[in-house]
């Protein structure tokens, strides 16, 4: 939970939609790896802006894969321009849709093959963002259609198809191989990894700080 992961304009947005009568629980989760003065920072927007945020800090990958499994959407409102988004690939394979901002490479993890699983918003605007939400949350027809192609968004940053597409860029023949089959499994479902310490999956450039926006399906 750092200055760039952009917490506080999901607080803000979060007022907006209370203002408007949009009933919700907000859930902030992940750990910090600058300390705690952001985090305290946010604290103190959230006791301003009169709304209670859960605040789960570190969570299992257990707890972290039920969150997103009953959230009606992950949010990941990052500033900054990140070249990937795990933590958005990590939601839609829950069949969970996503709301990410316009910049950096994480703009690109919400669509594939026709698929989308998730939303954009203008990045460094709480409005736009509400607004996505605030679709997300009253259209049942849309959260269908998004949670639909979540899972087949995801499917596609496995590990398997990512390193056919590398295969093909460089003109080099496809390959299988039961060690990319079970890689790709890996991709799409990281709890089955048996030590994630040992992985890049855990390191503070992938899963340091992530916001699910928490509303019961």
């Amino acid at each position: 939970q750092d200055s760039e992961k952009g917490l506080d304009l999901l607080l803000y947005a979060s007022r907006l939609l209370v203002d408007r009568g949009v009933p919700l629980q907000l859930a902030l989760c992940g750990p910090t790896a600058f300390g705690d003065t952001y985090r305290r920072a946010c604290a103190q927007i959230a006791e301003h802006l009169r709304i209670e945020p859960l605040n789960a800090g570190y969570v299992s990958d257990d707890l972290r894969s039920a969150l997103f499994r009953s959230s009606r959407a992950v949010v990941y409102p990052s500033i900054h321009e990140e070249p990937f988004g795990m933590v958005p690939v990590e939601a839609m394979a829950q069949e969970t849709p996503v709301v990410v901002p316009d910049r950096g490479g994480i703009a690109g993890v919400v669509e594939a093959e026709g698929a989308v699983g998730g939303l954009h918003f203008r990045c460094w605007d709480s409005g736009a963002l509400a607004s996505r939400l605030g679709n997300l949350i009253h259209s049942d027809t849309l959260h269908g259609q998004l949670a639909r192609g979540a899972r087949q968004v995801a499917m596609c940053f496995s590990v398997q198809n990512l390193g056919q597409r590398v295969l093909k860029h460089l003109g080099l023949p496809p390959h299988f191989s039961d060690f990319s089959i079970q890689s790709a499994k890996i991709a799409v479902n990281p709890q089955s990894l048996p030590d994630r310490k040992s992985t890049r999956l855990n390191s503070s450039h992938l899963v340091i700080s992530y916001a699910v926006f928490c509303l019961k399906k």
